[in-house]
């Protein structure tokens, strides 16, 4: 069970966390009203038309509505909902005029009882922005949207990246993002021909131990269904789900 301070720890990893890589994708900026933090695209959200992400954590869905109507009036936004309580009030935004999109788990795992398991497949580094960007074309080519990988990403002391290759060819990515004394993974994608040969599981584990050997005492992450098993067997525990909900054209 975590306390109200570790998950409002956590909430704020995951928060900081989503900003450092969306970050270069264009301008952010990270704000808050009454108690509601929230982030702005200057460019859009990953080339959509929402220039405003809202994260109300455990807050009344009608005063996170009052909240993000009156900061974006316009109605080009999304509300990513961090509550124990969210499936109760998926009605409410409903009833709103927003769109649900599902939900998923953000979880979190210790760093500090032990250290990490060595991964028991290769997982390389990306050595450079053409490497990056035949990783990211690979995803494309697969029907996957993509995580693209940026010089910014590159250059960037913070942002860890990792690849798995199969005879050369781009089979898995993932990276994790550290911050202060937490990491945040994210983006972590096995191309579909690849899946079921543990490429995942020895990305996270080598991502995990790459952010505790930069010091980092917990690492955080939003799971999808498709993920959640794994990241279970790997030491990963809930915190709370985040439910999405966006405005209509």
């Amino acid at each position: 069970m975590h306390s109200s301070n570790s998950v409002s720890s956590v909430v704020a990893t995951f928060i900081d966390g989503f900003r450092a890589i969306q970050r270069f994708s264009g301008s952010i900026e990270t704000a808050e009203t009454n108690g509601i933090r929230y982030l702005v695209f200057a460019n859009g959200r990953r080339s959509t038309r929402y220039t405003h992400e809202f994260f109300p954590h455990d807050i009344d869905p009608e005063a996170a509505i009052t909240v993000a109507r009156e900061v974006d009036p316009a109605g080009n936004h999304q509300i990513s909902l961090l509550s124990q309580f969210g499936e109760a009030q998926i009605p409410v935004y409903r009833r709103a005029g927003y769109e649900y999109w599902g939900n998923e788990m953000v979880m979190v795992r210790d760093l500090t009882a032990d250290r990490p398991d060595d991964p028991e497949v290769k997982v390389l580094p990306i050595s450079d922005i053409g490497e990056g960007e035949r990783i990211f074309r690979a995803q494309q080519d697969a029907g996957l949207a993509g995580h693209p990988i940026t010089r910014e990403h590159m250059d960037a002391p913070d942002v860890l990246q990792r690849w798995v290759s199969t005879d050369g060819r781009p089979a898995a990515f993932g990276r994790v993002v550290l911050l202060r004394d937490s990491a945040y993974l994210s983006d972590v994608v096995t191309l579909p021909e690849f899946r079921r040969r543990g490429f995942a599981e020895a990305l996270v584990k080598q991502l995990l131990l790459d952010a505790w050997e930069r010091g980092a005492k917990s690492c955080v992450l939003t799971s999808s269904d498709m993920g959640y098993r794994l990241y279970g067997m790997l030491g990963f525990v809930d915190v709370l789900p985040l439910i999405g909900f966006q405005t209509t054209d």
